[in-house]
């Protein structure tokens, strides 16, 4: 028996103004498992048409010169039990790109309502995240990432509207 968090299905929805987002979660090991339960990174590449749900700090930069760090919320499934993530991502991703001159960039619209394909990163662990109250050097985006014992992955096929 495996003691990793499994992502058993999901499915989106389009309501017109958001994306519903529906993650279907299964623990089977013979303790309670915790994971992110907020999203940290959205992206959405044209070509491949392929939208990415990070549910993880991993890769993401150290804040820099803020005060207040938003850390994620978190959920826990019971040993051999199934929980199901609700969330909500914007339909339209606003990413800054290269405008005329550095002073000025422009911002690119990326329609992830069009999204063919939707891939799913989540982080979880055998222990609930706590912030340690001692300082340390790799501040809290790096004690989200050293908390992770392992990363749950799934990609979900949307279908064309007529073959729904």
């Amino acid at each position: 028996m495996t003691d990793e968090m499994q992502i058993t299905g999901a499915q989106i929805d389009d309501d017109g103004k958001l994306l519903g987002l529906r993650v279907s979660l299964h623990n089977p090991a013979d303790r309670t498992l915790h994971a992110y339960a907020t999203v940290r990174a959205l992206r959405y590449d044209l070509a491949s048409r392929v939208l990415e749900v990070q549910l993880s700090d991993r890769g993401l930069a150290e804040p820099f010169g803020h005060k207040k760090f938003i850390r994620p919320r978190f959920t826990s499934i019971d040993p051999g039990g199934d929980s199901v993530l609700e969330l909500s991502v914007p339909r339209v991703i606003l990413r800054l790109g290269r405008g005329l001159n550095p002073i000025a960039p422009r911002l690119e619209r990326r329609p992830a309502y069009e999204a063919r394909y939707v891939d799913i990163e989540l982080a979880w662990a055998t222990t609930p995240f706590y912030p340690d109250p001692r300082r340390t050097a790799t501040g809290p985006r790096g004690a989200l990432v050293a908390w992770a014992k392992g990363f749950a992955r799934h990609r979900h096929e949307r279908r064309p509207p007529s073959a729904r």
